[in-house]
Order: structure tokens, then sequence, then C-alpha cells
């Protein structure tokens, strides 16, 4: 329970650092913030935290905040670059952009071979090809904030985790 209140603290502290997107002044057109986010994946993909810089606003917001990953633009560079050593060959394919305003929903699968401890989960040498859908929401050229689903049950019965019966 105070694990759970001290996750909700964080949030809230983390939300105040980055303007609502009802209140953007500079939202962009449709074409950039497509532009802008298909960055955010090409940093992904190569691990940069260069163009991580270019693409997500340092009070970035990542709604749920995976377990482990620090706030902001900080946790997000720190966060691809375990994903680069836990899941060899870790890549995110973009397979739809829907966008209107200054959100842009995406799409993918992405794909690996969980190759380090992740989670507490040893290494099993499996494959997986994950469905992830994100809406991000951009303000003056950048990323403020990303709500995400991932499928990560059939991820973890995929690399051996969780028995399917």
């Amino acid at each position: 329970m105070k694990s759970t209140i001290a996750l909700a603290a964080a949030l809230l502290a983390a939300s105040a650092a980055v303007a609502a997107p009802e209140t953007c002044s500079k939202p962009g057109t449709t074409a950039a913030n497509v532009a802008v986010t298909k960055r955010l994946y090409q940093a992904m993909n190569t691990r940069s935290g260069q163009i991580l810089d270019g693409v997500l606003a340092v009070g970035w917001r990542d709604i749920p905040m995976p377990p482990g990953q620090g706030p902001g633009l900080a946790g997000m560079k720190a966060s691809i670059k375990l994903f680069g050593s836990v899941f060899k060959d870790f890549t995110v394919t973009n397979d739809e952009f829907i966008a209107t305003g200054n959100q842009v929903v995406v799409r993918s699968t992405n794909r690996g071979t969980h190759v380090g401890t992740f989670a507490g989960i040893a290494p099993t040498g499996k494959s997986f090809a994950m469905t992830s859908i994100d809406i991000h929401t951009l303000c003056d050229g950048k990323i403020i904030e990303t709500r995400h689903v991932e499928d990560w049950l059939g991820t973890l019965v995929q690399i051996g985790f969780l028995p399917l019966k």
C-alpha cells in the first residue's frame, strides 16, 4: 500500500513538470507530430539518447511508468539501454499510426530475445513478439506524455516464464 501511495505521489509530481495537453500553445501540425513520434522509435531501435533529447520533453510523462524506470527523459534513456542489454536484438516495428491534433497513436510490434535478467526473471534465451499501443501527446515539437499498453502476459508465455495450459 505504501509503495502504491509513493508511486501515485511520484506520478503527480512528474505531471506538474510539463504543460498539460489542453494548455499547449504550440501543438504542431499532425504531419510534424507524426515525424517527431517516428524519431522516438528510431531512438529506441538505435538506443540513441541523443535522438531522445530531440523528441522527449525533459519532464515527459510515461503512463504507466514501467517498474524500475525513473521519470522523464533521463528515465527513458536508462530504459532503452537496459532493454538493449536484456533483450538481444530488441526492435520496435511501427505497424500503424493514427494522428489528430497534437496526439499520435501508434500500434507496434516489439521483438527481441530474452538474454538478461529482467524484472527478476532469469534469461531464457527465447524470442518474443509483443504488441503495444502508445498514445503520444506533443507540445512545442516534443512528446510531453505517453500512455501505453503492452501484451506482457503474452510475452511472459513466449519466453517460457509462464506455462501455456
